[in-house]
């Protein structure tokens, strides 16, 4: 299920990829025909940018919190979950003398 979002949030960043250039080749025509300062070229493209990360980040804090809800409704352990079970399998591993030991679980 992860990898469906994390797939969705890569299209995401794929389609923030080509507005940026587009919106960078759009800038750069207006600057050649005299329409734009380089200046204010340049400040548009840093605000554009700059908007455009904090975007990403809000999109993914709330993706990941959609990931991580979906994950509890669907009662699916987390990584931590597995980590905490290795660890409590290994104190009991070492208090039971000739009991086999788990080198590791992986989720």
């Amino acid at each position: 299920m992860e990898s469906i979002f994390r797939r969705l949030l890569n299209a995401g960043i794929g389609v923030a990829s080509k507005t940026t250039k587009f919106a960078e080749g759009f800038i750069n025509d207006l600057v050649e025909k005299g329409k734009l300062s380089e200046d204010d070229g340049r400040k548009f493209m840093e605000d554009f940018e700059r908007e455009g990360e904090e975007q990403r980040q809000v999109f993914e804090k709330e993706m990941n919190a959609y990931i991580e809800k979906a994950m509890q409704k669907m009662d699916i352990p987390s990584r931590e979950d597995f980590q905490r079970l290795e660890e409590r399998i290994s104190i009991l591993e070492r208090s039971q003398p000739g009991a086999t030991q788990v080198n590791s679980i992986k989720p």
